[in-house]
C-alpha cells in the first residue's frame, strides 16, 4: 500500500466536496428549470431565478475551496516558505472568510432580520485585506525579498479566499432582497 505525503488525503476530501457541489447545482437547476416552466407568476419567476444564481453561486464557492485546496498543495509540494506576518495575514483571511460562510448559512435559514449589515462590513473587510496582501506581496517580490512563485501562489490563495466572500455575499444578498419583499 503506498502512502500519501503532503495533503493529498484533505485535496481529495476537498474535491470530494466540490464534486458534491456540482451534483447539487446540477439538481437544484434541474428543479429550477422545471418549477420555471409551471412558473405563474412574475414573483415565482422571480424566486426561480434566484435559485439558480444561488446554485451557480455556492458551486462557484466549491470551486475556489478546491483551488485554494491546489494552491496549498502547491506551496507544500515547492516548499514555499512564507513570513510569519504573512502567515497571520492569510490566517486572518481564512477566519473573516469562515465567519462569512456561517453568517451565508444563517441568512439561508429562519430567522427575524436580515444579515445584510453584518455582510457588508465582512466584504469590506475582507477586499480590504486582499488589496493590502497584494500590495505587500507585490513589494516583497519587486524587492526580491520573497521569490515570485510563492509569492504570485500567495495572492491567488488571498484572491480565491476573497471571491469566497464575494459569493457569501451574494447569498446574504438574495436572502435579503427575498426578506424584503415578503415584508
Amino acid at each position: 500500500m503506498r502512502r500519501r505525503s503532503g495533503l493529498g488525503d484533505i485535496v481529495d476530501e476537498i474535491k470530494k466536496g466540490e464534486d458534491h457541489t456540482d451534483h447539487l447545482e446540477t439538481e437544484i437547476v434541474e428543479f429550477c428549470t422545471q418549477l420555471s416552466r409551471q412558473a405563474t407568476s412574475p414573483g415565482v419567476a422571480r424566486e426561480v431565478a434566484a435559485g439558480f444564481d444561488m446554485a451557480n453561486d455556492i458551486e462557484r464557492m466549491g470551486d475556489h475551496c478546491f483551488n485554494i485546496i491546489l494552491l496549498a498543495q502547491r506551496s507544500y509540494d515547492n516548499k514555499y516558505v512564507y513570513s510569519r506576518s504573512s502567515r497571520r495575514e492569510l490566517s486572518a483571511m481564512m477566519s473573516a472568510v469562515e465567519e462569512f460562510i456561517t453568517l451565508a448559512v444563517k441568512a439561508l435559514g429562519p430567522q427575524e432580520k436580515t444579515v445584510i449589515s453584518e455582510a457588508k462590513v465582512l466584504e469590506s473587510k475582507i477586499n480590504v485585506a486582499r488589496d493590502q496582501a497584494r500590495k505587500v506581496h507585490a513589494k516583497l517580490m519587486q524587492s526580491g525579498e520573497l521569490d515570485v512563485r510563492p509569492g504570485l501562489v500567495y495572492i491567488d490563495m488571498m484572491t480565491n479566499f476573497e471571491k469566497l466572500g464575494d459569493y457569501c455575499y451574494n447569498v446574504a444578498e438574495m436572502v435579503s432582497r427575498h426578506m424584503q419583499r415578503r415584508m
